[in-house]
């Protein structure tokens, strides 16, 4: 994968780390505190990650093939739901890694929604 793809990566990660930040806000807001370290942690991963990729990119203006298309598309369904399961296994109610996966995964697609 090259560099040039691995820079829509970093933006996914970014974009979790707000949605992690969202949940922060939210938590402090309605005086759930429970599960903030959960959140915090999730942030601080997805943050750094996604800006660890992200200051990876080059300044060619390539396109991406089709393998690359394929690629991503494979590793980000794998990765990213296992950044999303974070707070749910740091969770309080001791969900198993793997029930903690499905949920992020159900989360990720269409199917949670």
């Amino acid at each position: 994968m090259s560099r040039f793809s691995l820079n829509y990566l970093g933006i996914f990660f970014i974009i979790i780390s707000f949605l992690s930040f969202f949940n922060i806000i939210y938590s402090y807001y309605f005086n759930l505190y429970l599960n903030i370290d959960a959140y915090i942690f999730t942030l601080f991963i997805s943050l750094f990650i996604g800006a660890l990729l992200f200051l990876f990119k080059k300044k060619i203006d390539k396109k991406i093939t089709i393998y690359e298309k394929i690629l991503l598309v494979i590793v980000g369904y794998i990765v990213l739901p296992l950044i999303i399961s974070i707070p749910y296994y740091l969770s309080i109610y001791n969900i198993s890694l793997l029930d903690c996966y499905f949920e992020a995964i159900s989360g990720f697609t269409s199917t949670g929604f």
